[in-house]
């Protein structure tokens, strides 16, 4: 998965050379000291630096089409209240993010704040890939990093399963690396945030993944943070499969705030979001090809 991060790199180191083989050098050390500032300013750490006018591009439409996409909500949601939106499952790529893009997501939510979605820290170490996360609302997935945001009234989006549940990636299987991620129930009470569940049907079938054997993926995902795995999409690139990707939101699971949550009420807010996971996925698994199939929680 390390080459979806350096693509972008290897295509700035490009561009570049092109610039120098056009004996062009005094542009491209020029552009190279006016970016270096903008890499090391931390936005990924603080309120990211969303472009709304690329997220919400028309554009998105030939992407959404590809697959096709669609989104499926089941309740209307208070504007004047906070929300994390707990997504599952994460997929090779969390290719499931681009599902409300190109203004789906206030057609369907009007009046909503778009959320800031926690990101995996390696994508903010690679130019031009730190870039399009930024403005495509991420930021890193660090716990101050959350507290920082939702402390200030935004919105925000999470993968509970995170960069660890991509092992579970099977195609036609319907695995959630769950039980023991509760991270973002806290959150939930400490800021008094609604809590959203959603499943997207088809993030399991884009990708084949080949796992490497569990030591080594452990030494990666634990000192480098990287997933080492291996993925596959159309003719062997990263470029996903067609295949229909809906992003089911159920209603929203009310939440009081609580400044120090006891692991009692961590527990119990846990155990409805799950309760309220399963129920949706049961809910819609028909209509989505999955009837014979059972939500498998980890």
């Amino acid at each position: 998965i390390l080459c979806h991060y350096v693509v972008y790199p290897a295509s700035i180191v490009a561009v570049l050379w092109l610039l120098c083989f056009l004996k062009l050098k005094w542009l491209a050390a020029c552009l190279v000291v006016l970016y270096i500032p903008y890499f090391f300013d931390g936005s990924q750490y603080k309120y990211g630096k969303s472009w709304p006018a690329l997220r919400d591009h028309k554009f998105w439409r030939f992407l959404q089409v590809y697959f096709p996409t669609s989104t499926v909500k089941t309740s209307d949601l208070d504007p004047r209240r906070q929300y994390i939106f707990a997504w599952v499952p994460h997929g090779a790529m969390v290719v499931s993010r681009t599902t409300v893009f190109g203004g789906v997501w206030h057609s369907m939510f009007p009046g909503v704040q778009f959320p800031l979605t926690l990101g995996a820290s390696p994508m903010f170490w690679f130019p031009g890939c730190r870039e399009i996360c930024l403005w495509l609302s991420a930021i890193d997935a660090s716990r101050a990093t959350a507290k920082r945001i939702l402390s200030k009234g935004y919105n925000m989006n999470v993968y509970p399963g995170g960069s660890e549940e991509i092992f579970l990636t099977r195609r036609g299987e319907h695995k959630v690396l769950l039980s023991k991620r509760k991270g973002f129930v806290r959150l939930a009470l400490e800021h008094g945030c609604d809590l959203v569940p959603i499943y997207v049907f088809g993030e399991q079938d884009l990708y084949n993944v080949v796992s490497f054997p569990k030591p080594l993926r452990h030494f990666f995902l634990k000192y480098l943070k990287f997933p080492l795995v291996l993925i596959l999409g159309r003719f062997g690139t990263l470029i996903p499969d067609a295949v229909p990707l809906t992003s089911v939101f159920g209603e929203a699971i009310p939440v009081d705030k609580v400044e120090n949550p006891t692991e009692e009420q961590i527990n119990d807010l846990h155990a409805r979001y799950v309760s309220a996971l399963r129920a949706l996925f049961d809910k819609h698994k028909k209509a989505h090809g999955a009837e014979d199939k059972a939500l498998v929680v980890l």
